[in-house]
């Protein structure tokens, strides 16, 4: 990457996206980066801001209206587990995921398929799929205890360490030669 072009080439279509949010980082402005991550931080604990002291901050109001259901056949295996485990795994998802999707809504446009990447991250670390045999539905899988929301701030809070990263590197005066991700 110091000074030497880079090209990387994936056949995951996700993989690609990651990759160019990856990159992007490096020219985001980390103070705003910083302020939406404790907003969105702010929003998740219900802690509203002053009306006196405090831009407004985001809010988790209509959360319910994000709410993408789990297809079959996973929703009957995450309920399964749940009453397995005592409790609704599978509302636990879908209200968290629905709430992380309510504060992405809420970003600037231009970060919010970053914050999506946040998103796509936690979902696959909280439920980790192996497929196995052959046929549909054949797979296992093996449910995080950290919550989707927590694992979400997470990932933005290492994004904005991340960025912050690349303007340390900018500010001691090294500059990133070009960067390509191809879907091949």
């Amino acid at each position: 990457l110091l000074g030497y072009r880079s090209v990387g080439i994936d056949v995951d279509p996700t993989s690609v996206l990651i990759s160019q949010h990856k990159t992007a980082l490096d020219s985001v402005n980390c103070e705003e980066l910083q302020r939406v991550c404790e907003s969105m931080q702010a929003a998740s604990r219900e802690r509203q801001p002053s009306l006196f002291f405090e831009e407004p901050g985001y809010s988790l109001i209509d959360w319910e209206r994000y709410i993408v259901r789990v297809p079959e056949p996973m929703r009957y295996r995450l309920t399964k587990r749940g009453n397995e485990e005592g409790y609704d795994l599978l509302g636990e998802i879908e209200n968290d995921s629905a709430k992380a999707l309510c504060l992405i809504a809420q970003v600037p446009a231009h970060l919010q398929s970053l914050f999506r990447v946040c998103l796509s991250h936690a979902l696959t670390k909280k439920i980790r799929l192996r497929f196995v045999g052959i046929g549909n539905g054949r797979f296992t899988f093996d449910v995080a205890k950290t919550r989707v929301l927590d694992m979400f701030l997470t990932k933005a809070y290492h994004m904005l360490a991340t960025a912050e990263a690349f303007n340390w590197l900018h500010q001691l005066g090294v500059r990133l030669s070009e960067i390509q991700v191809h879907r091949d």
